[in-house]
């Protein structure tokens, strides 16, 4: 907190639902999601995914 109270605010918004996922096991299926908080980038590498298929 003492160095970036933005990136600090930030990070513990996500915890608890990163935490969550972590306890239910989901990561493998839902981390590739959530690697990008920008909607229109996750968007985009899953066109990408599928189309390479």
């Amino acid at each position: 907190m003492k160095i970036n109270r933005s990136a600090a605010r930030s990070l513990e918004e996500g915890l608890e639902e990163t935490l969550t996922i972590h306890r239910l096991g989901l990561v493998e299926q839902l981390g590739r999601s959530f690697t990008t908080t920008n909607l229109i980038e996750n968007l985009n590498s899953q066109l990408k995914k599928y189309q390479a298929e």
